[in-house]
């Protein structure tokens, strides 16, 4: 028996945690319900390679005698878009609107299919509380992930004969965002009905938040197909990615005059510019784009730019003939960007390869390096990973979102770009790289979590903290990967790694 916290470390005696089971007379998993397997029985990094251990669900804590002592389920908490949410937080800020007499807020079901917050209030008596006003009321101390989707005012809240919560009794909630404003017609119209199709919702106002409405990156890469093909203006994945709303993306499309260049498809795309602080740069995978990493961005502060950088191949660019030159191309880049280091470097496959490349002519040129984080990146030639035979999204929708949202010309420029960066692994040999790499592993590939990460021991002068992920290679920059690599991400950047762990390998 373990009481771990949200990573996956033991937690001190009276700090609650999560309550884990291991051993060898545990079960292999559920019968027949994978998904349900791979959320509760995760590996266990407290033991041998290959060990699970079971996620209770329950919340307990060690008592000063050794007992443990029961403080509820982790049910009570949410993720919505990768932000783990206390729900009893937004309970009490919603009750600090004068208005509102008692409050309980849900993890529902949106149209589009994905987790958004509901807040269901009692009014205080002789008021009548407005769930726009009640919205407006709690996004001045709550940040934008924790306010809510919906407000449903209801008489009382509806229990069960044992006296708990009936949630099915409770109504269905409303979940428009903002103020309802009509779109206009022309491009404002085109916008929000293709917003309103990809998402299943009834409307969608000028104003309204494709975001907020429970769209992801992928619902996105539908969304600028259909508008592509619904209009005369070749869109960018860039203005739904920082302008989301039928409005401003309809701006956009007034003033492109017959431009149909796409910027999404440069070697940088930023995927966040504003913010002072030090910005993080992401290499594209082997497919070329970094369109995948966009998720990420909801979990790094709002004060770093994120910028994604990708194959100068789409623009006809003749690739260089090594991935230290790649490397250098991509530094030439950054460095228009940040001119001065410590730089911020990540990457998935291939990206992490060109990104530790990056940081070693980085240190090779007198600057400094802040971090280096790898996902499921190989140091040596793996058959099985970078091979330019999925150059995009394996999932069938998915898959032709993203192919067209490209013209026939981008795909053949992307796949040949592909074959030659994964033909540069074939001779490569890394640098030194004298610092420490945060590190996250495929562990349905890798269940021991040493194959991938092993390979770059001889390349890191540093500590490597590896940390699993339930998925396979090509699932990891999927919603339900990011929403597991994105806090580990943000503490990193914000607090380094303080404390050791099983899952660090040492020099």
């Amino acid at each position: 028996i373990m009481v771990l916290d949200t990573r996956l470390r033991p937690v001190p005696t009276g700090v609650p945690g999560e309550l884990y089971v291991a051993g060898p007379a545990l079960a292999r998993g559920y019968h027949s319900r994978n998904g349900l397997t791979a959320e509760r029985f995760v590996a266990n990094p407290h033991g041998a390679p290959g060990d699970r251990m079971y996620r209770t669900g329950d919340v307990v804590r060690w008592t000063a005698s050794g007992e443990l002592e029961y403080s509820g389920r982790s049910d009570h908490q949410v993720k919505i878009r990768g932000f783990r949410i206390e729900l009893g937080e937004i309970d009490a800020a919603v009750l600090e609107h004068p208005d509102v007499d008692y409050a309980i807020t849900l993890g529902r079901r949106g149209p589009s299919g994905d987790t958004v917050l509901v807040s269901y209030v009692v009014p205080a008596a002789g008021s009548a509380p407005v769930p726009a006003s009640v919205r407006a009321f709690v996004s001045e101390f709550l940040p934008t992930h924790m306010v809510p989707s919906a407000v449903v005012c209801i008489d009382s809240v509806p229990l069960t004969p044992t006296g708990k919560l009936d949630v099915d009794a409770l109504p269905r909630p409303d979940f428009v965002v903002a103020e309802y404003r009509r779109p206009t017609e022309g491009h404002e119209s085109v916008v929000a009905t293709v917003f309103a199709e990809v998402l299943g919702v009834d409307r969608v106002g000028a104003d309204d938040n494709f975001f907020d409405l429970g769209g992801t990156s992928l619902s996105a890469m539908r969304a600028v197909s259909r508008l592509r093909a619904s209009s005369d203006v070749t869109v960018s994945l860039q203005w739904l990615m920082t302008e989301p709303t039928p409005a401003a993306i309809a701006a956009r499309m007034d003033a492109a005059d017959g431009d149909t260049r796409d910027t999404a498809l440069d070697v940088v795309f930023p995927i966040r510019t504003g913010g002072p602080g030090t910005p993080m740069f992401w290499i594209h995978p082997i497919s070329g784009l970094s369109w995948c990493y966009t998720g990420f961005a909801e979990h790094i502060d709002d004060n770093h730019p994120v910028f994604g950088i990708q194959t100068p191949a789409v623009a006809g660019e003749v690739l260089p003939g090594t991935i230290e030159e790649l490397a250098a191309r991509y530094l030439a880049e950054v460095r228009r960007i940040q001119p001065e280091g410590p730089y911020d470097l990540a990457g998935w496959s291939i990206g992490g390869v060109i990104a530790h490349a990056m940081a070693v002519q980085l240190q090779q040129s007198g600057d400094a390096v802040g971090s280096l984080v790898m996902l499921d990146s190989f140091a040596e030639t793996q058959q099985s990973q970078d091979t330019g035979e999925a150059a995009v999204p394996a999932d069938g929708a998915d898959t032709a979102a993203v192919l067209s949202a490209l013209s026939p010309e981008h795909v053949h420029r992307l796949t040949a770009a592909a074959h030659h960066n994964a033909g540069l692994m074939h001779d490569y040999r890394p640098g030194l790289f004298d610092g420490d790499v945060l590190f996250f592993t495929a562990a349905h590939d890798d269940p021991t979590l040493r194959r991938a990460v092993g390979t770059w021991r001889p390349w890191v002068n540093g500590r490597i903290t590896n940390h699993p992920v339930e998925s396979n290679h090509w699932q990891i920059t999927e919603p339900s990967a990011v929403r597991v690599i994105g806090p580990l991400l943000a503490e990193y950047l914000t607090h380094g790694v303080p404390h050791a762990s099983r899952m660090e390998i040492d020099r």
